[in-house]
């Protein structure tokens, strides 16, 4: 299976200049996620998962290293080439939904495809319900519930068909059952549409739903965990041992 992304000795310093003590948020990051794969990004506080997701979302440029999404540098895009490239190959699911207050859920996933001048009729209706909430496209978002607004920001994210869909704490203000359904929609969205998926998670519950799990500490890539043929159970008791060890260390 060919990699979608390829992450190539990422490193983001913030500091360092005018006798100012240097911070090393990531140090030498490599990895890669492959086309239609779900994985899960772990680790403490501070660890650095912030900032790696802010530059794959192209919010934040590196110190050193190079991004590779769909064989496409990010480096050397300005401005409006990188809008246009986060808009075309990228999805973005936030912790707090990141819905318009002003637009319907409906005109809310709408706005990928109006934005490329691509008529979103069809393929809205599809998106919203392939997410359960096709009876909800002309609820504006107080109207609706907040795992009705999470499913809303899912469809959004995908309804471009984008090369790949980061996820930042999506289940974070979300009640158990609601966080439960959600991420059920996640694996069917990866395993039946091959939806590309990228979480930054705190929780070992949500990142066991993932094919694998990569552990970041202290800016380093630590160690990861591949879900293979284990059971959900299994998987997730692996990734509480793995938080369990890095937390000791």
């Amino acid at each position: 299976m060919n990699d979608i992304l390829q992450i190539k000795h990422l490193s983001k310093t913030y500091g360092g200049t005018g006798g100012a003590a240097a911070t090393h948020a990531l140090d030498d990051v490599s990895f890669a996620v492959r086309c239609g794969e779900f994985v899960s990004v772990m680790g403490p506080s501070g660890s650095g998962k912030t900032t790696l997701l802010n530059i794959l979302a192209g919010l934040d440029t590196p110190t050193h290293g190079e991004i590779l999404l769909d064989g496409q540098s990010y480096a050397g895009l300005d401005g409006e080439q990188l809008a246009a490239f986060r808009r075309s190959q990228l999805g973005f699911i936030f912790q707090d939904y990141n819905l318009l207050d002003t637009l319907t859920l409906g005109e809310n996933v709408a706005l990928p495809l109006l934005l490329d001048k691509r008529d979103p009729a069809l393929r809205v209706q599809q998106t919203l319900a392939l997410l359960g909430i096709e009876t909800l496209a002309d609820r504006f978002p107080y109207q609706a519930s907040g795992g009705q607004q999470q499913r809303a920001a899912v469809a959004r994210a995908i309804v471009h068909d984008p090369s790949l869909v980061l996820a930042d704490e999506p289940t974070g203000n979300l009640d158990s059952a609601s966080a439960k359904l959600l991420l059920q929609q996640f694996a069917v969205l990866n395993q039946q549409m091959r939806v590309t998926i990228l979480m930054v998670t705190h929780d070992p519950q949500a990142a066991s739903y993932a094919d694998r799990v990569i552990f970041i500490k202290d800016g380093q890539l630590s160690t990861m965990l591949e879900r293979g043929l284990q059971p959900s159970r299994a998987f997730f008791t692996s990734i509480l041992d793995t938080l369990s060890t890095l937390e000791e260390g």
